[in-house]
């Protein structure tokens, strides 16, 4: 699972991995069960309840159709989430009336006119808006260590994850998977896992009805055991896996336009044989009733990849790769049919980049 406040102590490798993880990005108790969830819209449309904060200056404005890439990048103040052009010029940063500190796991609306990220130090997500009107704090997170958001289809909704750690144990006793509705402000609880299982990372289906899932494993020290990735009505349910966890399924995400959920098998790096250096972490894909299991990419020997991404037309994927030996890397874009792996925005070493939504790729 990704990095968080109270999290399992690791090895040198391991804290470099996770730290990996965090900047690519992937819940105190269980939020009150909200009314039932609204059925998504026919396009997206993203309504907020959020709270302003006061601007501390100007805010980064941009046209609804400017082409984009968001990412994630760590700065002398801790971390910010940052877009730039396609071509890797005129970065800016967002959220900039958000006091510093280390900002993380962002994600687009389906519209492409806001983001959604974890401010790390106070444990809160935020809402930046790209036309330049100040950033909103995201109700149902109060009281709470929240991670790994992930906004609905239709734009109404994000879920995220809930982390419960009270220092009883090394790492998290529980995570639940949570949906904020952000016109009310209501959270529903989607499926709680203690340990020695925890869920994290959702994802949504293409019609918000469900979420994919991560779940991990683990022993009694915190040392993953196992990793599987499942799916879960987005109302609440019970999981239903899609992978033995020998497999170590990991950071799963479900195209909107192919109806396909791939994953990568980083989670392998965190095992307590774990010889990252002589391992290989492909890219696989999975149909959602569990056919069609596939491998993606074929990774010379000791190569990884990480946390990936469809793009929003459904063309593509985005993921980190990341080189141990060095913990240098960078974006990548991966052709999904021929498992093609090429440099994405050279230059940008820190992060997976996110392609903006277009009306187009809607």
């Amino acid at each position: 699972m990704r990095s968080h406040p109270g999290s399992r102590t690791r090895s040198l490798l391991g804290g470099l991995l996770a730290t990996a993880l965090a900047a690519c990005g992937p819940g105190g108790a269980a939020s009150p069960t909200a009314t039932a969830t609204p059925e998504p819209a026919s396009t997206p449309a993203m309504t907020t309840l959020a709270t302003p904060v006061p601007s501390r200056g100007a805010l980064p404005s941009f046209t609804a159709d400017e082409p984009l890439v968001l990412y994630a990048l760590r700065t002398d103040l801790g971390g910010g989430i940052f877009v730039t052009k396609p071509d890797g010029t005129a970065r800016r940063q967002l959220a900039t009336d958000v006091l510093p500190g280390i900002h993380k796991a962002p994600d687009w609306s389906p519209d492409g006119q806001a983001v959604v990220f974890v401010d790390e130090v106070i444990q809160q997500l935020w809402i930046a808006h790209l036309d330049g009107s100040p950033t909103e704090l995201v109700p149902g997170c109060a009281d709470a260590i929240c991670d790994n958001p992930a906004w609905s289809p239709d734009g109404t909704r994000i879920a995220f994850g809930r982390i419960e750690d009270t220092g009883l144990l090394e790492g998290p006793e529980a995570i639940a998977i949570e949906v904020v509705d952000l016109a009310t402000g209501t959270v529903q609880t989607v499926v709680r896992l203690e340990r020695p299982l925890l869920a994290d990372v959702p994802r949504w289906s293409p019609d918000g009805s469900r979420l994919v899932v991560q779940v991990d494993q683990m022993d009694e020290a915190a040392i993953e055991t196992g990793a599987t990735i499942a799916i879960v009505p987005a109302a609440g349910g019970e999981p239903r896996y899609l992978t033995s966890f020998d497999v170590f399924a990991s950071s799963p995400d479900w195209g909107w336009v192919t109806d396909e959920i791939i994953y990568s098998v980083e989670l392998l790096g965190l095992r307590a044989s774990a010889d990252p250096g002589n391992e290989t972490w492909d890219l696989f894909g999975i149909q959602p009733d569990g056919s069609g299991q596939r491998r993606i990419t074929n990774l010379p020997d000791g190569e990884h990849l990480l946390a990936p991404r469809w793009t929003p037309d459904g063309s593509g994927l985005v993921a980190k790769q990341l080189q141990l030996e060095t913990m240098t890397g960078g974006g990548r874009r991966i052709d999904p049919t021929t498992g093609h792996v090429e440099p994405f925005l050279t230059g940008l070493e820190e992060t997976r980049p996110l392609p903006r939504p277009t009306a187009d790729a809607s």
